[in-house]
Formats: structure tokens, C-alpha cells, sequence
């Protein structure tokens, strides 16, 4: 143990009991910290493009706000990247939540304002949804810093997939109450239908900002290790694009940019398609995405172990794959006839699957594979940098997706159709051709087709040598 003089904190050694107690409340703090963001992202974030199409909101008008939330957190945690405070990750967190949420009150306004006839608030709302999304940016690569000096290595697969499955199923059951709510109010009144769903809105706008301030509350009692500076070095968004790409670490973030921009074409209007031309309730929308989230969370342990297994470029391939399929699912819903009923099913059915497997997947390697391909004073750089190079794939993405919306190209009575299908095409192109540049960075076994008749334990002491995204030298420093 070493004692600072003055006003220093008191360092000790990582395994000190004090601090093994400290870090174990933290984790399992953490826990109960997500199942309150989920909730109150699912109450809140969850309906910006529900309530956007509310108060009149085109297709292309969807989709340059899907632009701007795609977009806009890469740029602010790239800018913040380079401003990095090591040993303030909890302040900033706490400031940019609030902050951000306290936007969600101004949402809830306009709400207000639509309701006494002003206009052109699709934009003021696609201009607040922008500024939530560049403040709140900074607060995931901060959090994933922070929390990477606390979980082990062997353990983070295990602990975060635990914590994710936890996270959604408290924001799976506050979908379904607010989805319900949202239908209630919508019938309450058949005479006011509009002014009843728009006040639902604002309640459930007011009630994710109460949520978050819980939230932070919760995340002001967990410990946060310093960061002790060795070597500092600033690397530039352009070195990054010259160097990285080389790099096992710089092909994953750019095949994710490339995967992503093809993602975002269609994505954005698979809302619209649900809501105006399928005519589904808030309910049955709700819907379609919790059985999205409940195969999520039950495919989690599978994708856990075969991440663990086969490495997580296999479940990249794996998950792309899944979600190269749902433009072409979409497609289908051109060509079948069924009843309102059954195609709800079917619709629940195969978007669960798709989905809620690619989706799983997805989370769980973007965070281990950059964990693993990352020393921990270089991940204030890695978490930037993809989310902001994936933040501009999809940027681009969605404004082409707006441009052929506003172009309205007419197939079989829908402009949507053509979204569908050049999206699907770009999906399944850079999935087969993109992924093969991918190298996993890390030992893992040859995929065999038995697996998945078979259960298989978790692997946990594979050896984790890899290249590694070494620019800058940190130590994390524990303290009481």
C-alpha cells in the first residue's frame, strides 16, 4: 500500500480487499444501474420516431433523423476522445445524461405546441433529437473505459452478456406497459385520437426523464480506479483511417461501417412501414420488437459460448448474416396475403429470429472484440473511432435511404419496396465479400456443424494473445 501525501488519494494494490469489495459492489450495482437506463430508454429514446410520425413526419423526414442519431454520437465522442479525462469518467457521464435527458422535457413541449396548432415542429423535433444524440455520445465510450478497469478479462463475455440480458428484459417489460398505455390512450377518446396519443407521448417523455434521474443517482455510488498517465500521445482521425486499416482491430471498423451503412438504407423506415402501411397498433409494434429483445436475451448465453469458442469474427459473420435477411423478410410481406392477425404473427415470428440473433451478436462482439484487440489506455481511441466511423456508414445510409424515399419510386404501390431491396443487396454483398478481410485476434477453435446439437461449456482460458491497438501507455491506479 502507498500512502500520497497532501491531498492525494490513498493507492493500493488491485487485489486489496478493500478494493476487491468496492469493485464487486460496483459490478452488481451496475447491474440494477441498466435495468433503470433500459427502462427509461425504453419509455423515452425508444419513441422519438413513433412520436415524430405523430406530429406529421414524412419518409424522408424519418430518415435524415435517423441520419443525424446515427451520426451525430460518433462525431461527439470523437471530439471528446481528444479531450479524454482520465480520472473524471463518472462527472462526464452523470453532466451528458442529464443533460441530454433534460431534453426529453423540451420533446415533451413541442408535444404541447402541435396540440395549439404551431407548425414545422417535425424539424424543431428532428434538431432536439440531434442534440440529445451528440450530448448523451460521449457517455457510452467513457462508461465502457471505466468499466473495462474493472471487469476482468476472462470474464467480461460472462458479465456483460448476464448484464445485457438483465438490462433488456427490465426495458422489455416497460415496453410492453408503455406500448399498452400508448393504445389505451390512442382509443380512449376515437373523437380525439390524435390529441390523446400525443399526450401519451409527452407522460412517457416526462416519466424516461424521471427514470434517468434515478439512474444517475445509481451511478454516483459506483467506484471509478484512476488513470495514471505514462505516455500521452494524441492520435488524429486521419492517422487512424492511414494506420489502422492494416491493423486486425482497423478491417473490424471498417467492414462495421461499410455493414452498417447498408443497415441504415432500410432500417430507419421499418417504423413507417409498421405503423402507416401495415397498420399495426403502438401494441402490436411493441410487439414485434419484444420478441426481438426475448430471443435476444435467450440467445445471449449460445452466442456467449460460441464467441468464446469460435471467436467473435465468426459471430460477426454469423450476426450479419441474420440481418442481411430482414430487408428481404420485408420484402416477403409485399407478396403474402393474410389476415391482420397472421401476418402479425408472421411478422413477430421471423423478425424475433433475425433480429434478435443478429442483434445479440452484434452487441456482444462490438464490445469484446474491441476489448480484446485493445489495451486498456488505447480503448478511449477504440470506442471513438468505430462508433464514429459506424456512425458515418449509417449517416450515409440513411440519407440515401431518404433520397430514394423522396424520389418515390413506385413498386407494387409503395415507395418502400425499392428501399427494401437495395438495402438487402448491399447487406448481403458486404457480408459475404467485406468479412473475409476479418482476422480474429485471439486462439479459437474450427467451427464444426455439431456444435449446435450439443451444449458446450464456455471456454474461459483461451489465450487472448493479440495485435493490439498500442498507441499509449496507462496505468489504472486503485485507490481508497
Amino acid at each position: 500500500m502507498v500512502k500520497n501525501s497532501g491531498d492525494k488519494l490513498e493507492e493500493v494494490i488491485p487485489d486489496h480487499p478493500i478494493i476487491e469489495k468496492k469493485i464487486q459492489k460496483t459490478l452488481k450495482l451496475s447491474v440494477k444501474e441498466g435495468c433503470v437506463a433500459n427502462i427509461s430508454t425504453s419509455l423515452g429514446p425508444s419513441y422519438f420516431a413513433p412520436f415524430a410520425l405523430a406530429v406529421g413526419a414524412t419518409a424522408p423526414q424519418i430518415g435524415i433523423l435517423s441520419a443525424f442519431a446515427y451520426l451525430l454520437p460518433g462525431i461527439s465522442q470523437f471530439n471528446n476522445s481528444r479531450k479524454f479525462k482520465e480520472n473524471k469518467k463518472k462527472k462526464i457521464i452523470v453532466t451528458r445524461i442529464l443533460l441530454a435527458y433534460s431534453l426529453l422535457l423540451i420533446l415533451a413541449f413541442t408535444g404541447f405546441l402541435f396540440l395549439n396548432n404551431f407548425n414545422h415542429l417535425v424539424w424543431a423535433i428532428i434538431a432536439i433529437v440531434g442534440l440529445y444524440y451528440y450530448i448523451i455520445g460521449p457517455a457510452s465510450s467513457y462508461w465502457y473505459v471505466w468499466m473495462g478497469t474493472l471487469v476482468k478479462d476472462n470474464d467480461r463475455a460472462k458479465y456483460f452478456s448476464n448484464r445485457l440480458k438483465l438490462n433488456q428484459t427490465a426495458g422489455l417489460i416497460a415496453m410492453i406497459l408503455s406500448a399498452l398505455f400508448l393504445d389505451f390512450m390512442k382509443r380512449y377518446n376515437p373523437s380525439l385520437t390524435v390529441e390523446y396519443t400525443i399526450y401519451a407521448f409527452i407522460l412517457l417523455f416526462f416519466l424516461s426523464f424521471l427514470f434517468r434521474i434515478r439512474d444517475v443517482l445509481l451511478l454516483n455510488k459506483h467506484y471509478e480506479p484512476h488513470l495514471k498517465i505514462k505516455k500521452k500521445e494524441e492520435i488524429s482521425f486521419k492517422r487512424f483511417l492511414k494506420e489502422e486499416p492494416k491493423t486486425p482491430f482497423g478491417k473490424f471498423v471498417m467492414f462495421m461501417g461499410v455493414f452498417n451503412l447498408s443497415m441504415a438504407i432500410a432500417s430507419p423506415f421499418f417504423t413507417l412501414y409498421m405503423l402507416q402501411v401495415l397498420n399495426f397498433s403502438y401494441t402490436w409494434f411493441i410487439f414485434t420488437t419484444i420478441g426481438a429483445v426475448l430471443l435476444n436475451i435467450v440467445s445471449l448465453p449460445l452466442l456467449r459460448k460460441i464467441s468464446d469458442k469460435y471467436g467473435s469474427i465468426f459471430l460477426t459473420k454469423l450476426s450479419c448474416f441474420s440481418i442481411s435477411l430482414i430487408p428481404l423478410f420485408w420484402i416477403s410481406t409485399f407478396f403474402i396475403v393474410l389476415s391482420e392477425f397472421w401476418l402479425f404473427t408472421y411478422v413477430m415470428l421471423f423478425m424475433s429470429i433475425l433480429y434478435g440473433i443478429g442483434s445479440a451478436g452484434l452487441i456482444l462482439v462490438g464490445r469484446t472484440y474491441t476489448y480484446d484487440a485493445n489495451k486498456t489506455q488505447n480503448r478511449k481511441y477504440a470506442f471513438p473511432y468505430l462508433n464514429l466511423v459506424v456512425g458515418i456508414g449509417a449517416f450515409i445510409g440513411s440519407l440515401l435511404g431518404a433520397l430514394l424515399a423522396f424520389l418515390d419510386i413506385n413498386l407494387m404501390g409503395s415507395s418502400l419496396l425499392i428501399i427494401f431491396i437495395v438495402s438487402f443487396v448491399f447487406r448481403i454483398v458486404s457480408t459475404i465479400v467485406g468479412s473475409k478481410n476479418l482476422h480474429e485476434v485471439r486462439k479459437t477453435d474450427k467451427f464444426k456443424a455439431e456444435y449446435f446439437i450439443r451444449d458446450l461449456k464456455p471456454f474461459h482460458s483461451l489465450n487472448r494473445g493479440s495485435h493490439r491497438f498500442g498507441h499509449h501507455n496507462y496505468e489504472v491506479v486503485h485507490h481508497i
